[in-house]
Parts: structure tokens; sequence; C-alpha cells
């Protein structure tokens, strides 16, 4: 959406100063545009700080596309993206969140459904222990998708037809050959 602009981060010491200028209870950081610039704002959370910083840069890409994306994939795209590190002079992406696989191994799953209807009014976007979970899910989905073989050829696709607005549930089943529920049983099983 028209030419890219300048990033400014602003990193605070501590949760408690960062309180002033969060957005909302829940976030450690966020991503905000303006017509001049971009910003992501985040306080320094210890080993975290480096996934919330390339989480909200995501969202920043994202913003700057013209591709309008479900809830669950721009914020499973957001998380997917937060394991971005360097290991022996190279990137490595798509490290397991060890708190979201904890989350998701000592929780009941939403359902294929309720991920998909997920809006930035649900309760499970703005409350703390329902946001937790579809954060947890929507990465696991974005996960597999990515990676493991048998939707990872068909990812792309996927994308793609995303961009041509096509609806998401169609999008998905023309991609992958599979309904979005058979994707959730997947996920699951």
């Amino acid at each position: 959406r028209g030419q890219p602009r300048p990033v400014s981060v602003y990193l605070f010491g501590s949760e408690r100063d960062f309180r002033a200028f969060r957005q909302d209870k829940l976030s450690a950081g966020y991503y905000q545009s303006s017509p001049e610039r971009d910003y992501i704002v985040l306080y320094d959370s210890g080993p975290e700080t480096h996934r919330v910083l390339y989480h909200e840069y995501a969202h920043l890409v994202l913003q700057h596309s013209s591709v309008s994306l479900p809830r669950w994939l721009e914020e499973g795209i957001a998380e997917f993206y937060s394991t971005v590190d360097m290991v022996r002079g190279k990137l490595r992406i798509g490290s397991p969140v060890m708190s979201h696989a904890r989350m998701l191994a000592a929780s009941d799953w939403l359902t294929p459904g309720q991920l998909a209807s997920i809006t930035a009014n649900s309760a499970f976007y703005n409350e703390q222990d329902k946001a937790t979970l579809f954060y947890a899910q929507s990465w696991a989905m974005v996960h597999m998708l990515n990676l493991a073989p048998g939707w990872r050829e068909d990812y792309p696709r996927f994308l793609g037809l995303m961009a041509e607005a096509v609806p998401p549930p169609s999008a998905f089943e023309q991609a992958f050959g599979r309904t979005w529920e058979q994707a959730g049983q997947a996920l699951v099983a």
C-alpha cells in the first residue's frame, strides 16, 4: 500500500514504563502506522523481547500488503515469524514456541469453526486466558501449513488465492484439496 516508510522502534525498559502507552491490557507490544512512518512499541520482557519485536514487524509487513487475512492467519503468521533466529550465519524460522505447545497440550482446543470466526472484537482475542489459546492455536495451524509435508507444498497457492480475494474457506479447499475442518482434525492429531 504505497511506498515503504521509515520504522521507529520504541523499547521501554519495563512493563511499568510501557503501561501508559499500551493499547490494551494484553499486549507486550504493538505496531502502529501513521502517514509519515510506522511504529513498533514494546517493553523489555527479557527472553521474549525479540519474539514480540518480530511478531509486530510481521504485522507491519502484512499491513503494507493488499491482502485481507482472517485474524487466525494474520496472528498465526506473526507468531510463526516471531521465531526468527540467526544460527551459524543463517536465518532459521519456524522453531517451536514452547509456551504455545504447553498451552495446547493442557487445553481443550477451539473447533476449526470457532478459530476461523474470531475477530478483533471476540473474547478469544481480547481476554487473556482465551487469547492465549487463540494465539497458540493460530501459530500451530500456520506452523503446520508452512512446514508439514502434505500442507507446505500448497501453502503458497492458498496465500495466492487469498491475494485474489477468494473467500478463506474456498481458498483453503481449492489450495489444499481439504476442508478447513479436515485441517483442524489433522492439526489436533
